[in-house]
């Protein structure tokens, strides 16, 4: 049941792509790849600047705007899992490998890290936002909805049940909602408990929302 975020990477491709390729985080690069570029943060970045600069016309490195919209150089993804989950570091690794290929074509420019630091195994991908042909990568509400079903599919091969998706005219779960939620740290969930475990004890509404007071709630 993996879940999918992308956030726009505006000026920190050299930082992000360090920071996916920690040795510490991936048991010392085991659980790394790429397509289209070198399997190293220098180097990557170099690659992914020359493209970037070829097709856009534009400098990879040129600094913030302080008003106004900003370039996007790269896209990055990450694909988690529970805890619970029945995957391996190489398992998520193979998939996060499909998922990109079959996501975002043979000519995207991407490194891949699988990191095991955490409890839960999750996959970085960092894809430059131009392909090698000069195709343009987008992400926006509808690219980001097209590549969680894309995870979905290629999870299932895997043997691995897709999350339950919302009805798509309510509102999606944010992803710290959802990480919060899993870890029990979620405000939201610590009111759903606190409201299980006074509900045996009360006779109506009014006695619920009474009990509620008393706790320090409003």
């Amino acid at each position: 049941m993996p879940y999918l975020k992308s956030i726009c990477v505006h000026s920190t491709v050299r930082q992000c792509l360090r920071y996916i390729l920690n040795p510490d985080k991936t048991e010392d690069l085991l659980f790394t790849s790429s397509l289209n570029c070198l399997c190293d943060a220098d180097e990557a970045y170099l690659a992914m600047k020359m493209i970037y600069e070829h097709y856009s016309g534009k400098n990879y490195e040129a600094p913030m705007l302080q008003a106004g919209k900003n370039s996007v150089k790269a896209i990055h993804y990450i694909q988690s899992f529970k805890p619970d989950e029945d995957i391996t570091p190489e398992k998520a690794h193979q998939i996060a490998k499909a998922f990109a290929k079959k996501t975002f074509g043979d000519d995207v420019q991407v490194v891949i890290a699988t990191h095991t630091d955490k409890e839960h195994i999750h996959s970085h991908l960092l894809i430059n936002s131009y392909s090698v042909t000069g195709r343009k990568y987008y992400s926006n509400k509808k690219s980001v909805e097209h590549a969680r079903e894309y995870s979905d599919r290629v999870c299932a091969v895997f043997g691995i049940q897709p999350i339950k998706r919302k009805d798509r005219h309510t509102k999606n779960m944010k992803y710290n909602e959802w990480d919060n939620k899993r870890k029990g740290t979620s405000w939201k969930q610590q009111i759903r408990s606190e409201i299980d475990s006074i509900i045996p004890s009360v006779k109506d509404i009014e006695e619920l929302y009474a009990e509620l007071q008393k706790r320090g709630y409003t």
